[in-house]
């Protein structure tokens, strides 16, 4: 019997590619890098109070 997919990982991984291509459009190597680097911070923080708080469940 044939299970119906109800995830596309490689679909996920290309529309996530395509958003950060269009956010990151026009900017400048400087921008890019803050970018970048913002996103980073964030998940860091995310991950801090995940541990903290015992993770998501």
């Amino acid at each position: 019997m044939k299970t119906r997919k109800t995830f596309d990982c490689i679909l996920m991984k290309r529309q996530g590619a395509e958003r950060v291509m269009k956010q990151l459009e026009g900017k400048s190597v400087q921008e890019q890098l803050e970018y970048w680097q913002t996103g980073t911070e964030d998940l860091r923080i995310l991950q801090q109070r995940l541990r903290a708080t015992g993770g998501c469940q």
